[in-house]
């Protein structure tokens, strides 16, 4: 009757022993995972992201990083509406000797002078567009680089694991035979066999996380 007291007191404090250890592994968990949680804040206080800021940077990184085609796009409309140099001096030329004769034709020259003029101002405006718009893909090369940085922060995701006491999981799985082992092996899904000694299990908090 005693010896099975003892027994059962003996089993009771394996047990207790063993819950305190996986309640010390939670609370090591906890601590490490709210440690974890007041850098990540910090972190984004710091940067201090914008709705929408990460759609915009990425956009404005894509453009920067295709300026050089844009502007060969716009030279290749520049050269097209200037041709030689002297297609619109000629179209000035006529425009203004159909405009000197035009009162003395009865109006038969109204609609050519004014198709002449609408062509001169949109071509005009066109060249104005082009030089605005080669303006706008003008950009510093340590723009694209702070632009790169920020959206790269802002990318960096929290990652989370779902963790388990290592040596409770051996416990629970192979007993105390593990404890007898040097090396504690693995055996992965593609075959892979890492090992670990036992006395890191032993030394401190271990975990499995996936």
């Amino acid at each position: 009757r005693v010896a099975g007291r003892v027994a059962d007191l003996w089993t009771g404090l394996s047990e207790a022993k063993q819950a305190l250890e996986e309640h010390r592994a939670l609370v090591a968990r906890a601590e490490s995972e709210r440690a974890y949680l007041e850098h990540a804040l910090e972190e984004l206080r710091a940067l201090d992201p914008k709705l929408g800021e990460e759609t915009q940077l990425a956009e404005t990184r894509q453009i920067m990083m295709n300026a050089e085609q844009f502007a060969s796009v716009l030279d290749e409309a520049e050269e097209a509406l200037a041709g030689d140099g002297a297609s619109e001096a000629r179209l000035n030329a006529a425009a203004r000797k159909i405009e000197r004769r035009k009162d003395t034709a009865a109006g038969r020259l109204d609609v050519v002078w004014a198709a002449l003029d609408r062509l001169l101002a949109e071509m005009s405006e066109a060249q104005r567009a082009i030089a605005e718009a080669r303006r706008a893909f003008t950009f510093d090369p340590r723009e694209l680089e702070r632009s790169e940085e920020r959206l790269f922060a802002q990318d960096q995701k929290p990652v989370t694991f779902r963790a388990l006491p290592a040596r409770a999981v051996l416990d629970r799985f192979y007993g105390a035979a593990w404890k007898q082992a040097e090396q504690v092996l693995f055996t992965c899904s593609d075959g892979y066999q890492p090992s670990l000694p036992r006395a890191d299990f032993e030394a401190g908090p271990s975990f499995f996380a996936s």
